[in-house]
């Protein structure tokens, strides 16, 4: 799971927590609760449809010294593979 998904996915929750202590009618509680748990579904189907298909594509430079890694979906992004901790991305 992606860490903005799971990180929106927890904001959600939290507010949810917060509100449902702070709303003292249950209407209102059940109608944030509801329109939380539609949110949080609709991220994951979102996240699901987008990423389902994730395709690698490893390949080394012309003298082999270098390392790329393509991953396409929707959008591909190109990661150099260095030996330093470091990571290239190579964006369009």
């Amino acid at each position: 799971m992606e860490i903005s998904l799971f990180l929106t996915i927890l904001v959600i929750i939290s507010g949810l927590v917060v509100l449902s202590q702070s709303i003292k009618d249950i209407v209102i509680k059940r109608l944030f609760i509801t329109i939380g748990v539609v949110i949080i579904f609709m991220k994951i189907f979102s996240h699901w449809i987008t990423y389902d298909r994730l395709e690698y594509t490893h390949f080394t430079s012309p003298d082999g010294k270098e390392e790329f890694l393509v991953i396409e979906s929707t959008v591909s992004e190109l990661y150099q593979i260095t030996k330093n901790p470091f990571l290239i991305i190579y964006r369009p």
